[in-house]
């Protein structure tokens, strides 16, 4: 489980063009501290899976590899999702995720 964990923090953090230290010192640890979590060799603590997921700007689902939860979705998330699902070409989800977190997060 800890390896899993550690290789999607890392694909999240890359994803996001961040550095080992960048998200070390967003969540109050060292670059060493942090690195050990994405390498596998320790599990992050419930509090730092927390801090992580907004840092890194996806859910503690995603980072435990469990399903998405969708019972508590709007009508037009709903939407969004079977749309964003439908579309097979990965350079248009990428472009989609980024006007996302561009919208989510503006000046970011």
């Amino acid at each position: 489980m800890a390896r899993l964990i550690g290789i999607r923090l890392r694909n999240a953090r890359e994803k996001l063009g961040l550095t080992l230290e960048d998200v070390g010192e967003s969540i109050g640890l060292s670059t060493t501290g942090y690195g050990h979590y994405e390498r596998g060799k320790r599990l992050p603590p419930v509090d730092q899976l927390v801090k992580l997921s907004r840092v890194l700007d996806t859910s503690i689902n995603y980072l435990l590899d469990l399903p998405a939860d969708t019972d508590n979705l709007s009508e037009e998330e709903e939407v969004l999702l079977r749309y964003f699902r439908a579309i097979r070409d990965p350079m248009i989800r990428d472009a989609l995720l980024q006007m996302a977190r561009a919208g989510a997060h503006p000046g970011q």
